[in-house]
């Protein structure tokens, strides 16, 4: 196996996506090639990547990032910040709130079409339907003049107790949201962020038409959906300190025994060749970008059974 540090998560995935089609020229069918990963939310950069490069993939057991509920839900704000009339993101993001089920919000979002605004239309609910809608009002108000970025964490604020009412695997969905908010960094309006994520879901289709054959898809995958299969190449990204193994197991000596056996699981999905990449840095919304270790499995490894390939980012990535 080859270990590959990589300077962060985008070019992880760059040079995951490269070394792909370089594998694809070379002949090995893109159905033998599998991108396994410890949780979903690690796979997103990737997953845009592939988008921009035309690979068409698919999430073995699970949507696409972006097809996701949670992520529609926080999207839902900031599309209609874009454009107040967008009818779905109005239902989907004002139905999240308190006593205001999807009937209601069709009720709501048509007065509100008719010219009604939000003040009457508040004048007009119940008591337990005018508290969830003044929360959403706030929430709409709140966000209007921040960036993408702090938007995010804005609505996370509210979401976050939502996702736990709502969701058994809460924490992971939070850690998705946690990732599409890092993601935002770097563009200055929700206006652009909005466009650029419109362009990925446009794309999506046009991807998955390049397919000829149901088979012909790289596979993404957790771990844990990948048991019992197998592939010619597999990468596991994200083998970094905090995210593999998993921070919950580091709290029991049996639960860090079972991610070392996921650990083993995920090496042992490949008939040949096998990659293992982390990224060097991370970015936290708390402490901007800090260093980043490889998996504490890394330092269990013997010497002597992997390479270490330390990727240096170049103009050209056909040197990869």
């Amino acid at each position: 196996p080859m270990v590959v540090k990589t300077k962060d998560v985008y070019q992880q995935a760059k040079f995951v996506c490269q070394k792909i089609l370089e594998l694809i020229a070379e002949g090995i069918p893109i159905k033998e090639i599998a991108v396994l990963f410890r949780s979903h939310f690690q796979a997103l950069e990737l997953e845009v990547e592939l988008l921009k490069r035309n690979i068409p993939y698919i999430i073995r057991g699970g949507l696409r990032f972006f097809e996701q509920a949670h992520i529609k839900d926080v999207l839902s704000y900031l599309k209609l910040l874009i454009n107040p009339k967008d009818e779905l993101s109005f239902k989907r993001a004002v139905s999240l709130h308190k006593g205001i089920g999807r009937s209601f919000a069709n009720k709501i979002y048509e007065k509100f079409k008719d010219g009604v605004n939000f003040s009457d239309i508040k004048k007009s609910l119940h008591s337990r339907q005018k508290e969830g809608f003044e929360e959403f009002i706030n929430i709409m108000e709140s966000i209007k003049n921040l960036k993408p970025q702090e938007a995010i964490y804005t609505i996370l604020k509210f979401y976050k107790n939502y996702c736990y009412l709502s969701f058994e695997d809460a924490d992971d969905r939070i850690l998705d949201l946690e990732e599409l908010a890092k993601m935002s960094k770097d563009f200055s309006t929700i206006k652009n962020f909005i466009s650029e994520i419109s362009s990925f879901e446009d794309f999506k289709g046009e991807t998955r038409k390049t397919a000829t054959k149901k088979e012909d898809f790289l596979v993404l995958s957790t771990i844990h959906q990948a048991k019992g299969l197998e592939w010619e190449v597999v990468f596991l990204i994200g083998f970094s300190d905090y995210e593999f193994p998993h921070p919950k197991a580091l709290e029991s000596e049996e639960a860090l025994e079972e991610e070392r056996r996921l650990f083993y699981v995920a090496t042992t999905r490949t008939k040949s060749l096998l990659y293992i990449t982390y990224p060097e840095t991370k970015y936290t919304f708390k402490n901007g970008i800090i260093i980043s270790r490889p998996s504490m499995f890394f330092y269990e490894l013997p010497k002597s059974v992997y390479q270490e390939i330390n990727v240096i980012e170049e103009e050209s990535l056909s040197t990869y």
